[in-house]
């Protein structure tokens, strides 16, 4: 009787958390860790949108089946959160993806048994057992540069609507003025007028105009409008001129500024001058102590800072046609990749962080003169992913603290070539190694720590006994 009356009682308790679904805007986490995989629930759950499946398969180096799902979360801004359900066998996988085992799926170095492929009537041909990527490292390079070349006309085209605002910014005559402008901005339904935004267009207008800026520059000082800090405009106005305009609603800020004031006046400020492209406006710049002058074109800037690229960096910009060897550099200056170029070799170091428990690597392209130009780091949640990006090559990896790799059972295909391995790994690979000795006479332990751990294990002790067994 009890049993039925626990039963009746649970099924009311669901009936209730799926009426409580579908409401409108229904999060995900309202519904208690317990009942979020129940059959119904994920059913109903699936036909709202509330969560949406994604990656699945089997992880090798943690040893289970995975489904990785979009579900709406209230608290996050973008409304979906990424929600991680594990298994520990294929029956309570399959189970709970209705089957739908295939789309967007990878088995790495998982056998399915016959029994499996049998009851479940699993299309082998249908399995992806390779990786999620389709990219290797030796492709990446022109896949990056593919994605970035569409991304970078894309901002080349936008570079014509930021000089018509640069116009409108310098025709400006009164902070009201530059009011109207700003709203006219946001109504033109763009990505809105930003503090960085507004400092790139004040930086030109004072390249336009410096005295015309001033006058509403120092206005907005007034209004505490502080579009540029008001330490760099020291560097471009008189600083007591910059002082006497500037009502900030803190005395503290006022205080910072004339501690930098006085700074300035004592030559206490550290000298910084460098160039670069500006991958937010497409702008090329020449920057001293945070000031800032653009300019549209790479010829421009060269001309302004007399054809000296020291300190420079262009590695974001795409320049084509451009004869660096005419021009001064120095080991700080970073050149642009041309597209397509050819020279380069692709530099890898190999890791597992056992912080993220993601697979790591830093790629790097070497010039013929053996500058490094870019860099990229990759980071991979699978092994497959990892192995796959380097084309089963992982040698001089770090993989020390990567647990996870005896359950690999297929090793013929990778190169494990001076990785660092733990032992049982390199037992497994047939490959020799010597113990390093300890002479424990020499280790010595502190009062604190020897007491601490005696605490500690008493405590376990009692744990254990309570549990009915003994964990070490």
């Amino acid at each position: 009787m009890k049993k039925k009356i626990k039963k009746a009682s649970e099924e009311k308790h669901l009936m209730s958390l799926m009426s409580q679904i579908k409401k409108k805007n229904s999060d995900f986490f309202d519904v208690p860790d317990e009942y979020r995989n129940y059959p119904d629930i994920v059913k109903l759950q699936r036909e709202l949108g509330i969560r949406i499946s994604g990656k699945r398969g089997y992880d090798i180096i943690r040893d289970i089946f995975f489904v990785e799902e979009n579900v709406r979360s209230n608290d996050n801004s973008s409304g979906m959160k990424l929600y991680i359900s594990c298994f520990p066998n294929f029956v309570s996988y399959y189970n709970f993806l209705n089957g739908d085992i295939y789309e967007n799926s990878c088995y790495y170095q998982y056998d399915f048994s016959e029994e499996e492929i049998k009851k479940y009537n699993i299309d082998i041909k249908r399995i992806n057992s390779t990786a999620f990527i389709n990219y290797t490292a030796t492709s990446f390079y022109n896949k990056l540069d593919s994605e970035y070349i569409q991304q970078y006309q894309r901002l080349e085209q936008e570079k014509e609507l930021r000089k018509k605002w640069i116009g409108k910014v310098n025709s400006c005559s009164t902070c009201k003025e530059l009011c109207k402008i700003i709203q006219d901005f946001k109504a033109e339904n763009l990505s809105g007028m930003s503090r960085d935004d507004l400092e790139f267009y004040f930086f030109n207008f004072i390249s336009h105009d410096k005295e015309k800026a001033s006058a509403i520059i120092m206005q907005c000082l007034a209004y505490d409008w502080e579009i540029i800090d008001a330490r760099t405009l020291c560097s471009v106005y008189p600083p007591q001129k910059v002082l006497t305009a500037y009502n900030p609603k803190t005395k503290s800020r006022k205080k910072t500024l004339r501690k930098h004031i006085k700074q300035l006046e004592n030559n206490e400020i550290p000298f910084r001058e460098y160039s670069y492209f500006d991958e937010n406006t497409h702008f090329f710049c020449h920057e001293i102590n945070g000031v800032k002058k653009y300019f549209e074109t790479f010829e421009e800037l060269a001309e302004d800072i007399h054809n000296d690229l020291s300190n420079c960096n262009l590695s974001k910009a795409l320049l084509p046609d451009a004869d660096f060897s005419i021009y001064k550099t120095n080991d700080k200056t970073k050149l642009p990749i041309s597209y397509g170029q050819t020279d380069l070799k692709s530099c890898l170091t190999k890791r597992y962080d056992r912080n993220s428990g993601c697979f790591v690597i830093d790629q790097t392209w070497i010039n013929g003169d053996g500058r490094s130009i870019k860099k990229h780091t990759h980071k991979f949640s699978f092994f497959a992913d990892f192995v796959f990006f380097l084309e089963n090559d992982l040698s001089g990896a770090d993989l020390l603290f990567c647990d996870g790799l005896k359950n690999l059972h297929n090793l013929s295909d990778i190169n494990f070539t001076n990785a660092d391995l733990r032992s049982e790994m390199l037992d497994k690979l047939g490959i020799s190694y010597s113990l390093c000795a300890v002479d424990i006479a020499k280790i010595k332990e502190f009062p604190v720590t020897v007491e601490n751990e005696t605490e500690t294990v008493h405590e376990l002790l009692k744990q254990s006994m309570y549990q009915g067994r003994r964990d070490f």
